[in-house]
């Protein structure tokens, strides 16, 4: 629901805010004083791009700003997972154009473009004017309206059809990668058994990387070792008996720890304990020596384990950063190679399954068509009717169906409303309908019939009562009436019979003020409501009998509201 409209800096229109509420908002006002403009401004909030004349004063920011309540946790959840955070259901729509006359579209406070606004806000608002109307003028609405009488049974033939579409697609992949020739066929089983030999020149499968890098360092810095080796030998023992060896050393500290142990407890311990290093040591240095003796530079090893390495770092290039990598790429190959070698078998799987998905999507939307047809025949009968009652004694009303030649996830209909206003006349689409108070009054025929299926909150009709009076106009209030039930109603008006049913009653109005010309816009009270619908009757001059009259109309018009609701 739309709760209130700010306006600053826009066309003749200096500075406004004005709050709506529940119900029936009638706004009224002389012929010159701003309603279009008004209008305007909706269709902005809805998404239409800004036209720079409607700049006031180009000094200044202009801005058309509106708070919107939701209370629909589906639309709630809608808008905050496409990033937009909702707090206590209220959201604020701005359009802006700066002084640099660049353009600012927002939704609360965070940006937003206008292909995105037009789509949210198209959940929230449909308007209808002399400019033209979101919903009904719009083929691409027409599948989902009709398809809404009935929303539970078509959503889930809709939702199977969707399921449907993407096995195609998937089939579709699936069998256009087996279409191809002997030549390509060939020429992909060559390359891929090369690929697989050349990774098979290794058992990866068999092989531990870490281990081989491991058995490669060692032979190839054999001599290093066996050198290093050699020489911590001859330190531990040396046979050269003018150089003193590690071992010698031992044996010289050992005896004369020995040689004192026998007058302190202590020494003994560290003399006891040096022993046992000296024969780990000892044993330590027959190892060494035992494993310096039986290593010796296999140069056919060496050779084998370099090349091996050479090959896994090309492998490693060519098909995967790691072995497992490459063993993945491997089984990849043997899959595409099996698949290869069972192409025609492959070929006429995936096409029975694409057929079989196919003759699914079409009998679904035959049953589709089937509830759409029944819908239609319904709902032409109650809007002609409806049209007949808004005083458009030849109007007639049908809906076209046309077949696309392959069904998507609507189905295969495409529909178009067509529409005749006058004998003689043949029938035409709706979106070639030109007058702009007679589209209001269609929408209004329509709306009265469709709107307990849409999720619309607020409407807003410009020009409904052009061309009508007397009793066509008591109907026109009627329905109004009936729509303000559950939705949020928005009507420009010049009518007295239609202003007096307001629940909320908005006068605009110009004046004249420091050398300009603006318009203003104020909710008026019960007195003012008065006054306003008097002017409606009687014109400039209000006299006593006009004002007798506007309080005879508006009491007569709450016993009509309390008796339609």
């Amino acid at each position: 629901m739309l709760n209130s409209l700010y306006i600053e800096n826009f066309a003749i229109i200096d500075k406004i805010n004005v709050d709506f509420t529940e119900g029936l908002n009638i706004i009224t006002g002389e012929t010159g004083s701003g309603k279009s403009i008004l209008i305007e401004a909706f269709e902005l909030l809805l998404g239409q791009r800004f036209n720079k004349s409607f700049v006031r004063d180009s000094s200044k920011k202009t801005i058309v700003e509106a708070t919107f309540t939701i209370t629909d946790n589906s639309k709630i959840k809608f808008l905050e997972d496409m990033g937009y955070n909702v707090e206590d259901g209220v959201i604020i729509i701005s359009r802006i154009v700066d002084t640099n006359l660049k353009s600012i579209n927002k939704l609360n406070n965070r940006s937003i473009t206008l292909n995105t606004l037009s789509e949210l806000m198209s959940k929230f608002v449909d308007i209808h004017g002399q400019n033209g109307t979101q919903s009904l003028l719009n083929k691409d609405f027409y599948i989902d309206l009709i398809d809404s009488f009935d929303k539970e049974e078509t959503f889930k033939i809709k939702s199977e059809l969707s399921e449907i579409l993407k096995k195609i697609v998937e089939y579709k992949k699936a069998y256009k990668s087996f279409n191809i020739t002997n030549e390509e066929k060939d020429r992909q089983l060559d390359i891929i058994n090369y690929q697989i030999d050349e990774i098979s020149q290794i058992d990866f499968d068999n092989l531990d990387e870490k281990e081989l890098e491991n058995e490669y360092n060692k032979l190839s810095n054999i001599n290093l070792i066996k050198n290093n080796i050699a020489e911590i030998s001859n330190l531990y023992s040396d046979e050269n008996y003018n150089q003193q060896d590690i071992n010698t050393m031992f044996n010289i500290i050992i005896s004369k720890l020995d040689s004192i142990s026998d007058f302190d407890t202590e020494v003994k311990s560290f003399k006891d304990d040096l022993d046992k290093i000296y024969y780990d040591l000892d044993d330590l240095f027959s190892k060494i020596n035992s494993y310096s003796s039986n290593i010796y530079q296999d140069e056919y090893q060496l050779n084998d384990l370099e090349n091996k390495i050479t090959i896994i770092t090309n492998l490693k290039r060519k098909y995967g950063k790691s072995i497992e990598d490459i063993i993945l790429f491997k089984q990849d190959l043997k899959q595409r190679l099996k698949e290869l070698n069972e192409i025609s078998e492959n070929k006429r799987k995936f096409k029975e399954l694409i057929e079989l998905e196919n003759k699914k999507g079409i009998e679904l939307s035959n049953k589709l068509h089937r509830i759409r047809k029944e819908i239609v025949s319904k709902l032409e009968e109650l809007i002609i009717q409806n049209l007949k009652d808004l005083n458009m004694k030849h109007a007639d009303f049908k809906v076209k169906f046309d077949k696309l030649s392959e069904f998507n996830e609507k189905g295969y209909d495409s529909l178009d409303f067509l529409i005749k206003t006058n004998l003689g006349q043949e029938f035409k689409p709706m979106s070639s309908i030109a007058s702009g108070g007679e589209i209001s009054r269609i929408m209004l025929g329509f709306k009265s019939v469709i709107s307990d299926f849409e999720d619309i909150d607020t409407l807003i009709f410009d020009e409904i009562d052009t061309g009508i009076s007397g009793r066509t106009a008591l109907v026109v209030g009627e329905k109004l009436i009936d729509l303000s039930k559950d939705k949020q109603i928005i009507s420009i008006s010049h009518l007295p019979q239609i202003a007096s049913l307001s629940d909320n009653h908005i006068l605009i109005e110009k004046i004249d003020c420091n050398n300009e010309t603006k318009s203003i816009l104020k909710v008026l009270t019960p007195e003012e409501k008065v006054n306003e619908i008097s002017r409606l009757i009687g014109g400039i001059n209000i006299t006593k009998t006009t004002v007798e009259q506007a309080e005879l109309m508006i009491d007569q018009a709450n016993e009509l509201k309390n008796y339609r609701r």
